[in-house]
């Protein structure tokens, strides 16, 4: 059964997997004795990943921190609110919005740092 179907079954979203070509997923064995894991043995391929991978892997990162960060400006700015700060709840509501609709939000990060 492939890995995707494996997660969604336990409730799991694969969309942050990126798959390679023919590089397999790390087969974990386990020797017990005694109801102890007393030793792991691990299949695996060595070789890097393809750049190509590792971008795409990176850009998930990237959206996913963007994403955690407009969440946590959203919830700031909306207690904001119902009090006497609505400028400042009023802009970072503003942000976490666009954060969460910009398809590149992390380069709206990216570029505040550059300066």
């Amino acid at each position: 059964m492939p890995i995707e179907r494996l997660l969604e079954a336990r409730g799991v979203d694969p969309s942050g997997l990126v798959p390679v070509a023919g590089r397999r997923t790390t087969l974990k064995t386990r020797i017990i004795a005694h109801h102890q894991q007393v030793l792991r043995a691990d299949e695996e391929t060595r070789e890097p990943l393809p750049a190509s991978a590792q971008s795409a892997l990176w850009e998930r990162v990237e959206r996913e921190i963007a994403s955690a960060a407009a969440a946590a400006h959203l919830a700031a700015g909306m207690t904001g609110l119902r009090t006497e700060h609505y400028v400042g709840a009023h802009w970072l509501a503003t942000f976490a919005t666009l954060a969460l609709t910009e398809p590149d939000a992390s380069r709206l990060l990216n570029s505040s740092h550059d300066q």
